[in-house]
């Protein structure tokens, strides 16, 4: 279904306004004292001044000027400065999440190792991202397009990557497991298609999103040699998974051997 977007200028306290069918949301460059939106284009860019040229900013976006949210930050390099912020056709389930920053590390303090310091500040390129969690339908389909372009093997219940450093990326023959694999075959259990994929591991869910993009023919994220991620600048990403305190997750807490996680399943059985 085409949507059609409705901008103008400036709109009241220099707010640019987005239409999309029965969507709307209104754009502003804060602080507001240095930046004034210009324009927002059909391509979903939004252009805007500063007076300084220097300094930080941090676009907001609400549906009734009631009250502003934070949709990125970043520093304004010119006095003249533009942003891709909206796409209004994203992949299919996906949104668009521009490009900016965030502060990477355990800003709470409530962690005992020390593996989330030095604090920092990460950069990320724009991406798109699954409104929902990955169902194990989703996952199938990837997988069976791995395996057949010969990008992962199955070995003892567990499937690995072929290409760059080889890591475990989805445990199956698990009390839990909802795919198995047969012969060259993923096969989903018909009942739990579109339930969330589980037993993936860190390494798994990177493995996921290059696949996904080769099988669209997007550039990936991921290098799978030493599974630094090529979208961000600096480590880290701009979303969460699972409620942990680290950005996507770190391995080193997250990851656990086969062979461990098939002895923590048993002792649950």
């Amino acid at each position: 279904m085409s949507r059609n977007i409705q901008c103008a200028a400036v709109v009241m306290a220099m707010s640019v306004s987005a239409c999309f069918a029965q969507e709307r949301m209104f754009y502003r460059v804060s602080p507001l004292t240095n930046n004034s939106a210009v324009s927002l284009d059909r391509d979903g860019i939004l252009n805007w001044t500063n007076v300084n040229g220097g300094d930080y900013y941090e676009i907001q976006q609400s549906p009734d000027f009631a009250a502003w949210s934070p949709l990125v930050r970043g520093f304004n390099t010119n006095h003249t400065m533009s942003l891709k912020i909206l796409d209004l056709n994203p992949p299919m389930d996906m949104v668009y999440i521009p490009y900016g920053f965030f502060t990477q590390g355990d800003t709470l303090t409530d962690l005992v190792s020390h593996v989330a310091l030095p604090i920092h500040t990460s950069y990320v390129s724009a991406v798109y991202m699954d409104k929902l969690h990955v169902s194990n339908q989703k996952m199938f389909e990837v997988l069976q397009w791995a395996y057949n372009n010969g990008k992962i093997v199955a070995v003892s219940n567990v499937i690995y990557n072929t290409e760059g450093t080889q890591e475990p990326l989805l445990i199956l023959g698990l009390y839990d497991s909802v795919i198995h694999f047969t012969n060259g075959q993923f096969v989903v259990r018909p009942s739990h298609t579109n339930h969330p994929c589980v037993d993936v591991t860190w390494y798994g869910a990177a493995a996921y999103c290059n696949y996904l993009n080769q099988m669209n023919s997007y550039p990936t994220c991921y290098d799978l040699t030493n599974w630094a991620n090529r979208s961000r600048m600096g480590k880290g990403r701009a979303w969460r998974v699972r409620g942990s305190p680290f950005p996507v997750g770190d391995p080193r807490h997250h990851l656990e051997h086969p062979s461990k996680l098939q002895e923590q399943h048993e002792q649950l059985l």
